[in-house]
């Protein structure tokens, strides 16, 4: 392995044949190209050495010349550096003073050998930012620190590289952008009733449609992304009331962000092989309305000649549900498809 120093001066006793040295102001990323730059140099001084040599020790240099090689070409943006955190017992141990004890000794090398004991670092950030969580500081000694290659298979070894991974996906999804088939951005109507009922536009991620219950009005689901903390009673004991977080608005109260919401599309299976005839129909010269009209006459006729199969053959069973009748949103979208 090799090893840096910090800063302008070395620490080790036996300083490093690279000669590559790691600043606090140094990023992940330029720490790896630093990484390889000194396996580059360390492949070229073991060539030398194996020049000198024979027998067992040119193999043993010349398997290590190999992997500095392979390490110089190989490290890229897909490699991830990894800092070893100790767990609990291990720092009460130290801080207890019996690291010579057999008791720490064991610990420390199950600790480091787990590979959940090993915290990935964001290839964005400097040494600097993770001087205080990790104890990285000139004078800190020896700090282990580890590459490896990124993968879904290390995802299920390391449980803190799985954390990791999820939450750099977190920062790459924007939540404007956020337009699927459950949820979707947009803003809402929210309305302050100990303020005489006056109303502000918030963000939120809406959900689908909900059909009118008794006793429930029908509307879209929404959840508040932002809810300002205000004082009172619930923030005092640590929870918000459901109304400052989750709200159920009528289309009125709701703008959706993206051009074409697909939460908006119809979510009845039936719809959709009608809906696909709505094209065709369009080129036949049929306005919307029409087609609104032809496509639910023609679903109303097959659920009733399925009704009239079942009574003909003496079928028992439930009445069948009929399908939500389609829409002129439904046959637009359609439409633009």
């Amino acid at each position: 392995t090799s090893r840096f120093s910090f800063g302008s001066t070395a620490s080790a006793a036996e300083p490093d044949r690279h000669g590559v040295q790691v600043f606090m102001g140094d990023s992940i990323f330029e720490f790896k190209a630093k990484v390889r730059e000194a396996c580059r140099i360390e492949a070229e001084a073991e060539a030398e050495e194996l020049a000198r040599l024979t027998g067992h020790d040119a193999a043993v240099t010349k398997k290590r010349r190999q992997a500095f090689e392979e390490m110089a070409k190989s490290v890229s943006g897909r490699y991830v550096v990894l800092i070893f955190v100790p767990s609990p017992e291990l720092r009460d141990l130290a801080r207890a003073h019996r690291t010579n004890t057999v008791a720490y000794k064991n610990r420390y090398a199950v600790d480091f050998n787990d590979p959940s004991s090993w915290q990935p670092l964001d290839d964005s950030k400097t040494f600097e930012h993770f001087s205080l969580m990790y104890g990285i500081t000139p004078d800190a000694g020896l700090i282990h620190l580890r590459l490896v290659l990124g993968s879904d298979q290390y995802q299920t070894k390391n449980s803190r590289y799985r954390q990791f991974v999820l939450h750099q996906q977190q920062r790459r999804e924007k939540l404007e952008e956020v337009n699927s088939s459950t949820e979707c951005f947009g803003f809402a109507k929210f309305v302050h009733r100990h303020d005489g009922g006056s109303t502000e536009w918030r963000p939120v991620l809406a959900e689908r449609r909900q059909a009118a219950m008794e006793g429930q009005p029908g509307g879209f689901p929404v959840s508040f992304v932002h809810c300002p903390v205000v004082a009172t009673a619930e923030t005092r004991t640590g929870s918000l009331p459901e109304e400052m977080t989750k709200a159920i608005v009528d289309e009125a109260s709701l703008l959706l962000a993206p051009l074409d919401p697909v939460i908006l599309e119809s979510a009845a299976s039936e719809h959709q092989r009608y809906l696909l005839q709505a094209p065709k129909l369009a080129a036949e010269g049929r306005s919307e309305a029409d087609i609104v009209k032809i496509l639910n006459d023609r679903m109303d006729a097959q659920s009733r000649a399925r009704r009239a199969d079942r009574h003909a053959q003496d079928e028992e069973g439930s009445e069948e549900e009929l399908p939500p009748p389609i829409t002129l949103r439904d046959v637009r979208r359609a439409l633009r498809r």
